[in-house]
């Protein structure tokens, strides 16, 4: 016996050289060689070798035989396709038919290995040679069907059965592998040469694959002694094999062409439906004479169905319910054909197979598929509900819409069904059942059942689900008075059959046990994440039960009195010593009194979470003694749970203000040996993040803490420790993907407690330098610490979907990291009346001296070059791209706090590019392009253009997109023109519209286009001075397009340039911009023209000349230039002014550079010399 398979591996080897070199034959003959030494004397043993050992060297046998086989196929397709050039002879099809049991049994030993591979590498190698085997085995089938029937040397059945194969062996493949273009585009091949064929050979679409899967399944319920006392069969294992490939291909087939497979099913009076049906109920359907298959010896089952032919079959069910034609038809054969409670009891012999902890995965598999048919017959039935509602509205009051409840829950599926179901999967030890549990409750509840359709991956836009066609806005817009009246009455009546529907399927789930199944489980659970799923449906239950129209009385108690008996159910429970043992589930709590405890209040929990204005009637009225057992839980230092649910508690109770000065005086802040620190220490995460949420929503710090370094540190310190990668955290998320949870937005797991104590000590100079430059966490992503910076980096880049308070509080810490506390306080007296400074000394009066140094000292000092320092680093760990990342699906809140970020991080200069490079630039770009905005929104776009203007005034437009220069246009013109913007907002924002300007004529064209000169022109009449200069100097860069010139044409719009030019004394600046435009505008002839007729322009020419202002000269000396040069009333208006006389004098004054020695600095020399050159150009031009 060979335990060392190098030898095979080595064969191997030369055969993939062989291959490589086109010796096809010679690969081929390598490869069968390793196939005959392996499977002759290698035997697969553990023998003298560890479990781990053993486990791996079973896995490198299988793999590599598997690996073998499909490279022998591979070589036989390859000599396939060479003689195809020439003949296909018998011989190559007689190696496919001979290579395909090997094949299967490779297949087959892979499946049966079962559990996780022990590595890695291992693992990603089992899953690409299964691919590769998948894949040649179906171009194998597939061949050996075309040939068949082009030869005509197989019968009917065998090509359906090759085709079959070939089809579902890509379904199988693209079902792990859904990328893989191959396997989609032979996949395509296979179907397109099917339906040829069909076609080709007239084949009846009775004898469809599909089709003849269907009667392949009848044909073996033919087989076999039956007992004439019983509807059992028996079954070799060869029609077994027969019945898991069928079902394997029609569930397929439902998978990948659903309309069309459902149809399959309901042919000839729902033949096929009806067998499925009975296969997966286990011979519960008792029609139509069929009977179910047993199979002897395999897997020591007696009766009914084996496990793996019962699950294919619910499977396939449960996927063609997808179909609202099959879900209709199946609840009306259920109720007309079957005996409903028999089909209720079935389903619930399946669910209660979940107590069997040792099924395998194929009982896990049919207990799922189970509950997944269950909930889209839920669906498709609240569907009908809906819109017989909706169409009969017209004949509909309130009582016959009561009355049509009552008739419709008990139809098919019933509320007694859902309940049980429910229930029983929630008292399942497993987890994936209670999670389906959860998963079936929200369905139940659900108001609008096509919400769930539209957000679910199953959606198929070719299926119409409901027969109401919903009107567009602009359809609705365009009905008449009498139409719209009467389709707001249907839609009325629809919305209140829904809301009641959802408040009596809860009602009837609490009253029946559900409520408190879910309450014990959550109580009696050890994972934090199933008690948050418990808190989140139980909060979901009473939120439906709660009707939002019922008042409260004088006392505070709401005026109903079923929710009334429902809270108070729970809360008036009263401990028995006789059912400790009943109670509690735990082994190491032993107190009824702390079990009951924790019951109400992980339920006092969901109520605050689910209906919050409940909150202090809970506290109030109907939890006696909250205090005194929230305290015993808090303070249970032996049971974490305990004071696990009491910290979610607190963090429930200061999220509203109802319940926030309850749980403010239930703690101790001052106390060393206090509750809250006690919670806030303890050595359990959940028991942490919980006290941790709840001191930042209360902000406790504000009176104890603030000016406590070593406090802070402590703080950091449990923050950090909360946002510490949770293996076992990922692992439980990981083993329920697919099933999709409600979570409210307003709760936070432990790494969300973490982030959201970490916002608000974020507010302290001491943390936040901390933040970029100290603390850090351990990762097991990465051998050495990281800083919690790029921890916030890293979530936001997650491909998962994080929480809206996540992404709030992310967006928060950075907006505090890049500020200071003078300037949050600044922002914070923006809209007030009354300034810091004299706030402060408001403050101050009363206080003596020594109390005033206190205060001098507790303040948190934040200078300037530490934020300058803070947002450097950010910007090197990709913060802005962080900010980008967190506002797809943002809420206003965070929103406004990524802006705010952005904003901040422009102020420095240095970092703009890098903004620009990481997509700020773009983002905000895209957020002003928002149409009707609610005032929040207002302000967030007007702070997103203000990004934009702070950007672009240092930025060079060449470095930009064209659609980046482009698009930065609009929000800036937009930001001038809007009068709630600030005066600083709006001259950043022009002076970018002037770099932009100055770029390119495109740029131009587009200012203009977007009404840019009446936005600017209007800007230049602004109260203040820099933004009127500003505004000057954008519509000065806008020369020399040509709908500037048509403006300056109208003398009544050059007066006022005329005017701004001559006002050099007080707004020098503008003076200039002024005057430069009017210099080179003064070169179109009408606009010197209608310069001649303003009376200033005399004025401003003169006053200027003798100003002695070197930058005013040069400019009004290129205006007397060109007037001159135009001759006429333009050359009359120069001589008037004096000005030939002037330039005489200045040029005999200085033509031999006298004035060197006047002490001009070196740019004012270089417009001495310019301003002579054209002194001298107006006199030679003067001359006739």
């Amino acid at each position: 016996m060979i335990r060392d398979i190098s030898t095979i591996e080595a064969i191997k080897a030369q055969g993939n050289d062989a291959f490589q070199k086109g010796h096809i034959s010679e690969a081929l003959q390598k490869y069968q060689l390793a196939i005959q030494r392996l499977s002759d004397n290698i035997q697969v043993t553990t023998a003298g070798r560890s479990d781990d050992q053993g486990n791996d060297y079973q896995f490198r046998i299988v793999i590599l035989k598997a690996t073998l086989v499909s490279n022998q196929a591979m070589c036989l397709l390859k000599q396939f396709n060479i003689k195809q050039q020439e003949s296909i002879d018998s011989e190559i099809m007689n190696s496919f038919l001979g290579i395909l049991p090997d094949m299967d049994e490779a297949l087959q030993s892979m499946d049966h290995l079962g559990g996780s591979c022990p590595t890695e590498d291992v693992s990603n190698t089992r899953k690409t040679v299964r691919s590769k085997l998948l894949y040649r085995r179906s171009k194998v089938n597939f061949l050996l069907a075309v040939h068949g029937k082009t030869n005509r040397n197989q019968s009917h059945s065998q090509w359906i059965q090759h085709v079959s194969k070939a089809q579902s062996d890509l379904q199988e493949l693209l079902s792990f592998d859904p990328d893989n273009k191959e396997a989609i585009s032979f996949l395509r091949q296979v179907k397109s040469k099917t339906g040829e064929m069909i076609r080709d050979e007239n084949i009846s679409s009775h004898s469809s694959p599909l089709s003849s899967a269907l009667i392949h399944l009848q044909e073996i319920y033919g087989k076999g002694d039956a007992d004439p006392k019983s509807r059992v069969k028996n079954f070799s294992s060869d029609d077994v094999v027969g019945f898991v490939e069928s079902l394997k291909y029609i569930h397929a087939t439902l998978l990948d062409d659903l309309s069309n497979g459902t149809r399959e099913l309901l042919r000839n009076d729902a033949m096929g439906g009806k067998l499925v049906l009975d296969i997966a109920l286990g011979g519960g359907g008792k029609d139509d004479g069929v009977v179910v298959p047993v199979v002897g010896g395999i897997n020591d089952v007696k009766e009914g169905p084996p496990p793996q032919v019962q699950t294919l079959a619910m499977q396939c069910v449960a996927s063609a319910c997808i179909h609202s034609l099959f879900s209709t038809w199946l609840m009306q054969y259920i109720q007309e054909r079957m005996k409903e409670k028999d089909f209720e009891d079935d389903l619930y012999r399946i669910v209660s197979m979940s107590d069997n902890s040792k099924h395998d995965s194929s009982a896990t598999d049919l207990v799922t598929a189970a509950m997944t048919l269950v909930m889209r017959l839920i669906i498709h039935k609240h569907i009908k509900e809906d819109d017989d509602c909706y169409n009969n509205a017209s004949d509909m009051d309130e009582s016959k819409s009561d009355e049509c409840l009552n008739q419709n829950s008990r139809r098919m599926p019933s509320s007694n069904l859902q309940n049980r179901l429910c229930c029983r999967a929630l008292e399942s030890n497993q987890k994936q059942y209670k999670l389906m549990a959860l998963n079936l409750l929200s369905i139940w509840l659900d108001q609008n059942p096509l919400n769930i359709i539209n957000s679910a991956k199953e959606n198929n836009n070719e299926i119409v689900y409901s027969k109401v066609k919903e009107p567009s806005e602009n359809e609705i817009r365009k009905m008449a008075p009498r139409q719209l009246a009467e389709y707001r009455k249907r839609v009325a009546m629809r919305n209140r059959y829904r809301q009641q529907r959802s408040r009596n399927n809860a009602i009837y789930f609490c009253v029946h046990g559900g409520l408190d199944v879910l309450i014990s489980k959550g109580v009696h659970s050890k994972e934090s994440f199933w008690r948050r799923e418990c808190i989140v449906h139980i909060g979901r239950l009473i939120k439906c039960v709660y009707d939002e129209a019922t008042p409260f009385d004088d006392d505070g108690v709401p005026v109903d009195y079923v929710l009334q008996k429902i809270v108070r159910g729970v809360f008036e429970q009263i401990p028995e010593q006789d059912n400790i043992k009943e109670i509690c589930e735990l082994d190491e709590i032993h107190d009824n009194k702390l079990i009951l405890g924790m019951k109400k209040c992980l339920f006092a929990t969901a109520i605050l979470y689910g209906v919050p204005s409940l909150g202090a009637w809970i506290l109030n009225k109907a939890w006696k003694n909250a205090k005194s057992e929230w305290t015993l839980l808090a303070s249970s230092d032996n049971v974490v749970i305990a004071m696990s649910i009491a910290a979610d508690f607190a963090s429930a109770a200061a999220n509203e203000k109802e319940t926030r000065s309850w749980i403010s005086s239930s703690v101790d802040v001052g106390s060393v040996d206090g509750i809250w620190r006690k919670l806030l220490y303890c050595n359990d995460h959940d028991v942490q993040s919980g006290a941790a949420s709840a001191m930042a929503k209360l902000g406790l710090s504000d009176k104890s803490l603030s000016s406590d370094e070593g406090e802070l540190i402590s703080l950091l310190q449990v923050a950090t420790g909360l946002l510490q990668e949770q293996e076992e955290h990922e692992a439980t998320k990981d083993s329920f993907d697919g099933l999709q949870l409600a979570r409210p937005d307003n709760y936070n797991a432990s790494f969300e407690r973490g982030v959201e104590l970490l916002s608000y000590l974020a507010s302290k100079t001491f943390v936040k330098n901390e933040i970029i430059h100290g603390a850090g966490i351990a990762s097991s992503s990465t051998p050495s610490e990281i800083s919690v910076l790029e921890k916030l980096v890293q979530l936001t880049q997650s491909k998962s979907t994080i929480s809206q308070p996540l992404k709030y509080s992310v967006a928060n810490i950075f907006a505090s990291l890049c500020v200071s506390v003078e300037t949050v306080r600044r922002e914070a007296f923006e809209s007030q009346e009354i300034t810091p400074e004299q706030y402060d000394e408001l403050q101050a009066i009363g206080k003596t001296e020594e109390e005033r140094k206190i205060d001098e000292l507790k303040r948190d000092i934040d200078s300037s070059d530490a934020v300058s320092s803070r947002i450097k680093v950010m910007a090197r760990y990709d913060v802005p791209q962080a900010l980008v990342n967190l506002i797809a699906g943002a809420t206003e809140g965070t929103l406004d706090q990524v802006v705010k970020s952005f904003s901040r991080i422009a102020c420095e200069e240095s970092v703009r590019g890098s903004m620009i490079q990481q997509g700020c630039l773009t983002a905000c770009i895209n957020l002003s392009k928002s149409g009707d905005l609610s005032i929040t929104y207002k302000k967030i776009v007007r702070l997103a253009q203000h990004t934009i203007a702070k950007l672009l005034v240092t930025t060079n437009p060449s470095l930009l997109s064209t659609t980046q220069c482009m698009g930065s246009i609009k929000p800036l013109l937009l930001l001038v023109k809007d009068h709630e913007s600030s005066d600083l907002q709006k001259f950043e924002a022009l002076l970018s519209i002037t770099n932009l300007a100055s770029f390119n004529h495109s740029t131009k064209d587009h200012i203009v286009g977007e009404n840019g000169i009446s936005i600017l022109s209007y800007a230049m009449f602004s109260n203040h001075d820099m933004v009127r200069r500003a505004a000057t100097e954008a519509m000065s860069n806008l020369i020399p397009h040509p709908k500037l010139f048509e403006y300056l044409r109208n003398q009544d719009k050059l007066k006022v340039w005329v005017a701004f030019a001559s006002d050099f004394e007080s707004n020098f600046e503008c003076s200039r911009a002024a005057l430069g435009c009017l210099a080179m505008v003064s070169q179109d002839l009408i606009v010197a023209n209608e310069l001649t007729m303003i009376d200033g322009t005399r004025s401003m020419i003169k006053n200027t000349l003798e100003c002695g202002r070197l930058e005013l000269m040069q400019r009004v000396l290129v205006l007397v230039l060109n007037l001159q040069e135009h001759g006429g009333k333009c050359k009359d208006l120069v001589l008037a002014t004096g000005t030939l006389l002037f330039c005489e004098a200045y040029v005999a004054s200085y033509q031999n550079e006298n004035y060197v020695d006047l002490g001009f600095c070196k740019d004012d020399m270089k417009l001495m010399e310019i301003t002579v050159d054209l002194a001298r150009e107006i006199i030679s031009t003067a001359k006739p």
